[in-house]
């Protein structure tokens, strides 16, 4: 079925979210035009009260997008990421590729412990560790520095999942019941069926999986960073640290800005964008920002600074993560990926992010989520704090949302 772009963008106007107008794997000149689903998280049952309570083990719409690539892979699935925690689905649909004889290898962090031992809690995410019961034992690998310790310091944040070298899975989205199943953070991510794109990230995640090179060991793309459709689209990759995604994608973008940009960004702390930011803002460019109450809660955050010049930033009171690392730039040209606007995002971890210029369609469907959650934060007159009562559901979602060691009613913030 060929993915119809022009009825997308009729049905949107009617008022169809963009979760159910993309739900389908894209297909079509996959060499040709830029075929692609976008696939946002829906918080606004948290958000509004329909939903309350803890976040359950749960299998959410936003979910669909990485379900049908699993669904539709014959030969090969090729997956990095940052782990899995309490996503039941996932692993079911990770047992049926191996019925189908589908050859499946995975990248995940480590944090602690020796390469290689799974137990749960050396994963920051601990059910990661049931990849290695289900997959083949040299089928999964552990990030690791050169000298095969556990690396500290740096982290392997992708998340992306190939399948039969042609559909590219990736975005801000952990597989996790708080990113994908129960949809309580806010999240983007994006299939695109095209086979140049999967061939980028393929050599990137065969550095990873049979060179076991991680972080700065990695060896910049030979692939070729920017991709030219006929449709008039052309997406860059940039894979941190060696691609240097912000100085040499970011902050060129933010200086080509010409009205308005929009950043939905968990993590904003580096100094470089925060300077271009405010230079965008002096020359006339109106800046928003939804920023997540923990980031903004940090030490490094620039909330303030952002404020001082000029930019609207709105954090957000939600029980949920602000988790997306994306942004539009003059309603044409959008940013996605896995990767914080940090110095360590940039400089040290290993990361992946998209910008994706001159595709009216794509900024169109990342604008209406951007707006929706804008919405529900245009009467906030005060940040709040990530657990307390003034931040929806926190007290009673059974997550420590300011990790501080205490959890809904024993932190202090749910009895204040």
């Amino acid at each position: 079925m060929l993915f119809n772009l022009r009825n997308c963008a009729i049905v949107w106007v009617l008022g169809i979210t963009t979760r159910e107008v993309h739900g389908a794997i894209p297909t079509g000149d996959r060499e040709n035009i830029f075929s692609y689903s976008i696939h946002t998280t829906n918080i606004m049952p948290w958000v509004n009260g329909e939903k309350v309570g803890v976040v359950p083990d749960a299998s959410g719409p936003a979910a669909e997008g990485l379900r049908q690539l699993m669904r539709n892979a014959q030969k090969s699935l090729d997956m990095a990421v940052y782990g899995v925690q309490k996503e039941s689905w996932f692993f079911q649909e990770m047992k049926g590729l191996l019925r189908k004889r589908v050859g499946v290898r995975a990248v995940v962090d480590q944090d602690a412990g020796e390469v290689g031992d799974w137990k749960p809690e050396n994963f920051t995410y601990r059910d990661t560790v049931e990849l290695q019961k289900i997959l083949a034992e040299d089928a999964v690998v552990p990030d690791q520095s050169q000298n095969g310790q556990v690396r500290t310091g740096t982290i392997m944040h992708n998340k992306f999942v190939l399948a039969d070298r042609r559909w590219v899975w990736t975005g801000s989205s952990n597989i996790s019941h708080t990113c994908l199943g129960a949809e309580y953070n806010a999240n983007v991510s994006i299939v695109v069926d095209s086979q140049k794109l999967a061939r980028v990230y393929h050599q990137e995640f065969e550095q990873m999986f049979y060179d076991l090179k991680f972080s700065i060991y990695k060896e910049p793309s030979s692939q070729g960073r920017s991709l030219r459709y006929s449709d008039g689209t052309t997406v860059e990759v940039y894979f941190s640290p060696k691609d240097r995604p912000i100085d040499e994608g970011i902050i060129p973008l933010i200086h080509d800005a010409q009205r308005k940009i929009d950043i939905a960004m968990f993590y904003l702390t580096h100094p470089g964008i925060t300077e271009a930011l405010g230079e965008a803002v002096a020359r006339g460019v109106k800046v928003r920002l939804i920023a997540d109450a923990v980031a903004a809660a940090h030490p490094s955050a620039k909330v303030k600074d952002l404020r001082e010049k000029g930019i609207d930033v709105r954090v957000e009171n939600w029980g949920g993560k602000m988790h997306m690392k994306a942004a539009l730039v003059d309603d044409i040209h959008v940013v996605v990926g896995s990767m914080n606007w940090t110095e360590a995002g940039d400089r040290r971890n290993d990361e992946n992010t998209l910008i994706i210029r001159n595709n009216q369609r794509v900024a169109d469907d990342l604008g209406g989520y951007f707006n929706q959650l804008w919405a529900t934060l245009k009467n906030l007159r005060n940040d709040v704090r990530a657990e307390s009562l003034d931040s929806i559901n926190s007290c009673e979602d059974g997550i420590d949302n300011d990790h501080d060691g205490q959890v809904d009613q024993k932190d202090s913030g749910c009895r204040d």
